[in-house]
């Protein structure tokens, strides 16, 4: 779920915007995975994003963004065998609109450095207004 103020005009190139969001992330019994049993967590976190416009094709952006999350997990994980953890967070996507529906793919990383740092990856679908 993620609530997002975009400001951004058809005619420039760069532009910003601020999200907050909430993700609910599972973790199965998967052999990889360094605990027994399934792991599930909740993520809320805010970023601040810059969005850039490759090409003349209006409605297209690149987003690279930065902020802060708060992670919780339904049992303790690695590295220190907490369940709570928060930090910074990086990310990168694809946002395209068509007319006011919004088509993003994010890939993010975080926590970093202050807990179990987790590659997860969104899809979602929004309308601009």
């Amino acid at each position: 779920v993620e609530a997002a103020w975009q400001p951004a005009r058809g005619d420039r190139a760069v532009a910003w915007a601020l999200a907050a969001d909430l993700m609910f992330l599972s973790f199965g019994d998967e052999p990889a995975n360094l605990l027994a049993g399934s792991v599930d967590a909740v993520e809320l976190a805010l970023i601040a994003r810059v969005r850039w416009a490759p090409t003349p094709v209006p409605g297209r952006f690149l987003p690279l963004g930065a902020g802060g999350s708060l992670w919780r997990a339904s049992s303790p994980v690695p590295p220190d065998g907490r369940g709570d953890y928060n930090g910074p967070l990086a990310e990168l996507g694809l946002e395209q609109l068509f007319g006011k529906l919004a088509i993003e793919l994010h890939a993010r990383l975080g926590p970093i450095a202050t807990g179990p740092t987790v590659i997860t990856g969104s899809l979602g679908v929004g309308m601009a207004w």
